[in-house]
């Protein structure tokens, strides 16, 4: 009998355990979402950010922007979050108008510079009228070129020049993903973001003159590079990016990018692939 009893009170004690256990984890779990993925994207941001001076902006409908803007979020540090060192958030929104969303959520983190990811295609001239309207907000940038690859390679151009201007090392390393899909880019950025590598686009059977614009030369694109896919994607893109051609782009490039600002600039910063100056 005692034995029975025993046993009941060890199955009874298991039983309270699994249960409080699924208890905890019930309560350590947290869903952040919104109604669009404009909404999710605010949800997010009002997690972990109480103000952020940056904000960056990216189409909601196609994902190569805001997966290679993932790496440039993480360069600005800012220490009024709630979370320690947290990056700049990116939010979402429609192509043709701002999302309601987003505009309360800038207006909440009471953000002064607003930077586009994508150019006119991707985020039309009225959103970014839009949003140079919202109270607060002093400057809005844009970083785009004319296709996806393009714009990431402009988005790793701007974590170049971030890093020279505050001091901090230059990424020596890049990531290169399919820009068909989202899979591989998207569970590189977090990583990638985290150790200073920028996120470089290819297609599955040729390498983009953007991407290989910035390829194999430690002028303005680290070594070595990171190919993110299938075999056949990681066999072509390192072979493009090993090419005898190279040679003469790296001269090129090494003549563009170390050249000083031109007077215009006034002593700022010059973004040599659009010939833009920008103030940070």
């Amino acid at each position: 009998m005692k034995r029975i009893f025993r046993l009941i009170l060890t199955v009874f004690a298991v039983l309270v355990l699994i249960l409080v256990s699924q208890v905890s984890a019930l309560a350590l779990s947290k869903r952040l979402w919104g109604q669009t993925s404009e909404g999710t994207a605010a949800a997010i941001s009002q997690n972990d950010w109480n103000t952020s001076t940056y904000v960056l902006v990216t189409r909601s409908d196609y994902f190569t922007d805001a997966l290679a803007g993932v790496s440039l979020a993480y360069k600005f540090f800012d220490h009024s979050s709630q979370v320690e060192d947290a990056p700049a958030p990116i939010l979402l929104t429609e192509r043709t108008r701002l999302s309601p969303e987003t505009k309360i959520e800038i207006q909440r983190l009471q953000a002064k510079i607003i930077i586009i990811l994508g150019g006119p295609g991707a985020i039309t001239p009225e959103v970014e009228s839009e949003l140079r309207q919202i109270q607060g907000v002093g400057e809005v940038q844009r970083i785009w070129a004319q296709n996806s690859a393009g714009t990431a390679r402009d988005i790793f151009e701007r974590m170049r020049i971030y890093s020279d201007f505050i001091g901090i090392s230059r990424p020596d390393t890049a990531v290169i993903a399919t820009l068909v899909n989202f899979q591989d880019a998207l569970a590189a950025s977090s990583p990638a973001a985290a150790n200073n590598m920028p996120i470089l686009l290819t297609e599955p059977d040729s390498i983009p003159a953007e991407t290989l614009a910035i390829s194999g030369t430690t002028a303005i694109l680290p070594s070595p590079v990171t190919t993110m896919g299938s075999p056949r994607l990681r066999d072509k893109t390192e072979k493009g990016i090993e090419g005898p051609h190279l040679a003469k782009r790296k001269r090129r490039i090494k003549k563009i990018t170390t050249a000083p600002a031109p007077p215009a600039c006034g002593g700022k910063l010059f973004f040599s692939s659009i010939k833009t100056c920008y103030q940070y």
